[in-house]
């Protein structure tokens, strides 16, 4: 496996890979590039932000969103993260968040978060080693697969060693 920018080769790959993408999972990836219309879009429009984990045949195991605030948010990001469910537990996850935050350390980014369904527990474990932390829990924030309420975890690192003040 390796990670590597999303470009044109990459297309049909992307849009295999997004229709693997489990309803939970839509939760919380880039939500308005899920349509095989906007999965072209990812490899023209600033493909320096999106990461991909590509197998040895070519398949995608991975994709990782950098989105950048805007307005007085501009000096913060969030990461987006899904990995294909077959290809969990192999360090996908861990090799994109890793590579995610050094994309964001070299567009000059100063804090990074990423949420997650509270019950994601491969989530967290994923970003808490690379020193994210909880900032922040929004109580019932999302309706899973079954109709029941789960709550969104929000985890953040500073890259600068700020802290806000």
């Amino acid at each position: 496996m390796r990670i590597e920018p999303i470009s044109a080769q990459h297309r049909q790959a992307l849009v295999d890979f997004v229709g693997e993408i489990s309803q939970q999972d839509r939760y919380f990836v880039d939500r308005t590039l899920i349509s095989q219309v906007a999965v072209a879009s990812w490899t023209q429009a600033v493909p320096e932000r999106r990461l991909v984990a590509v197998e040895d045949d070519g398949s995608i195991s991975g994709l990782l969103t950098v989105a950048r605030g805007t307005g007085w948010s501009a000096h913060t990001a969030d990461l987006r993260l899904v990995v294909n469910s077959a290809c969990r537990g192999r360090g996908v996850g861990k090799a994109l968040a890793q590579a995610g935050v050094e994309l964001a350390e070299s567009l000059g980014i100063e804090k990074l978060s990423v949420e997650t369904m509270s019950a994601n527990n491969g989530a967290q474990a994923t970003f808490v080693p690379l020193g994210f932390a909880v900032e922040a829990r929004l109580p019932g924030g999302i309706r899973d697969d079954n109709g029941q309420l789960q709550d969104i975890v929000i985890l953040s690192r500073w890259l600068t060693g700020g802290d806000g003040a």
